[in-house]
C-alpha cells in the first residue's frame, strides 16, 4: 500500500473567438494544488519462470486535491500501470491515466477531462 502526499501546478491559457462577430475573450491562469490519495502495488516474481523479467509489478492509485486560486476548485487522477522489470532496477511501464479538473475563478470556469495510455521507462537507485 502507498500514501501520496504532493502538489501539481497547471496553467491554463485559452482564446475563443466568435467567428460571426469577430469578438474574442482571452484567458491566462496558473492554478496549483496540494493532492492527497493512496494507492495498492501487487508485484509477481518471475524470476524462476521467465528468463529475461525479474518481476512484474501492478500498480493503482487515485489522487484529489483542492486547486487554488479559485472559488471551489479541484483536480482528480485516477492511474493504473504494469511494470516489467527486467532486472532489480530498470523497466519499462505502460497504462492508463484519468485526470479530471475543475476550476473557476471570477466569471472563468473550466471543467475538463485528460485521459490516455502512457508509456515510459523506469530505473530504481
Amino acid at each position: 500500500f502507498q500514501a501520496i502526499v504532493g502538489g501539481r501546478g497547471f496553467g491554463v491559457n485559452q482564446q475563443l473567438t466568435n467567428a460571426a462577430t469577430g469578438a474574442s475573450s482571452t484567458y491566462d491562469n496558473t492554478f496549483g494544488t496540494v493532492i492527497v490519495g493512496g494507492g495498492v502495488d501487487l508485484i509477481v516474481d518471475l524470476r524462476d519462470r521467465v528468463s529475461f523479467l525479474d518481476r512484474l509489478e501492478f500498480t493503482a492509485t487515485g489522487t484529489w486535491g483542492p486547486a487554488w486560486p479559485g472559488d471551489g476548485c479541484s483536480e482528480t487522477e485516477v492511474r493504473a500501470a504494469i511494470t516489467a522489470w527486467f532486472c532489480g532496477n530498470a523497466g519499462v511501464f505502460f497504462g492508463y491515466r484519468y485526470t479530471n479538473l475543475e476550476l473557476a475563478q471570477g466569471g472563468y470556469a473550466f471543467s475538463g477531462d485528460i485521459a490516455g495510455l502512457f508509456v515510459g521507462g523506469s530505473i530504481r537507485y
